[in-house]
């Protein structure tokens, strides 16, 4: 009979993972950058006014500061961190494919917070 580790399949389920957490983490960077690396164009494009964009920008700020605390308390309660991580990415990219479709202001602060 062929011994198996457990421990062993755990470390390389624990390491995809960590991997996938890493690379979102280095997506959500991006995406929060490329907000404000485009208020020219879409100011210049979409006829916004700066204090407009800025509001965005804080609308997204604010969502992350305040549910920050609820994604923690989840994971810490003993939901499936995996689950979440699924959960949590899809909606992101229902989000930002949204954002692609949208030119209504109210619109894209609404996405912004849920992004």
């Amino acid at each position: 009979m062929q011994d198996y580790d457990v421990t062993s399949h755990s470390q390389i389920s624990s390491d995809g993972t960590l991997a996938a957490l890493i690379l979102l983490s280095a997506l959500k960077g991006a995406d929060l950058q490329l907000l404000p690396s485009s208020f020219r164009a879409m100011e210049h494009e979409m006829g916004l006014r700066p204090h407009m964009l800025g509001l965005m920008a804080l609308c997204q700020g604010v969502a992350c500061a305040v549910t920050g605390p609820i994604w923690g308390s989840l994971v810490d309660s003993g939901a499936s961190r995996k689950l979440l991580l699924k959960a949590g990415t899809g909606l992101w990219g229902l989000c930002t494919l949204q954002l692609a479709f949208t030119s209504e202001v109210w619109e894209m602060m609404l996405l912004r917070v849920f992004n």
